[in-house]
């Protein structure tokens, strides 16, 4: 049975790959940007780091681009061995065929929204080395198995045209770990 992490909702999810994902939304911002090699230690430095992906997402292949953003095999591994949650642990331990399963389709799918953030940024004329930080609204949520989720919206702006985009994020007990990026668009009216 093949499972689509962005088809199925995400108690189905966690309990059937035991991997975590999705959702929240507070008004938020940090101070230092941090950059893509850098763990987030603090909610606020998530939109940071969608920021500074997103900068260089022109220069950035998609191997490259999934392999050092978000979840791999290596990255779950060493999360389960360092995690303080023991829910987080909990949620990340499946077997060797679940995990392939699961990273093919996530990988899929996150190569899916860097197309997509792409040909979308493209139609809009962004030149991402030249958008500016905005602000990062989020909320944090708690599934039933105690993991603590984060969606947000990054805003940015290019041109003077306000921008947003969503990301997905869970919290390992010491960093968050970015799931997900997705959904470019125009901010909606009298955003910024």
């Amino acid at each position: 049975m093949k499972y689509s992490v962005y088809n199925l909702n995400r108690t189905i999810v966690l309990r059937h790959l035991k991997m975590l994902l999705l959702f929240a939304l507070i008004s938020c911002t940090c101070d230092e940007p941090i950059t893509n090699d850098e763990p987030i230690t603090k909610p606020t430095e998530i939109g940071h780091k969608v920021f500074s992906i997103l900068e260089r997402i022109n220069k950035t292949d998609r191997q490259e681009y999934v392999q050092k953003n978000f979840l791999t095999r290596e990255k779950i591994q060493k999360i389960d061995s360092t995690a303080k949650s023991s829910e987080v642990k909990e949620a990340i331990s499946v077997n060797d065929e679940m995990m392939d399963e699961f990273l093919n389709n996530y990988h899929t799918e996150i190569i899916k929204e860097y197309n997509e953030i792409k040909t979308v940024g493209g139609r809009f004329g962004i030149e991402w080395d030249e958008i500016k930080y905005l602000d990062f609204v989020y909320e944090p949520d708690t599934t039933e198995e105690n993991v603590i989720l984060i969606e947000g919206t990054l805003y940015f702006k290019y041109d003077n045209q306000p921008m947003e985009v969503t990301c997905l994020s869970f919290y390992d007990g010491e960093f968050y770990h970015l799931q997900e990026i997705k959904e470019l668009s125009k901010a909606g009216a009298g955003i910024y």
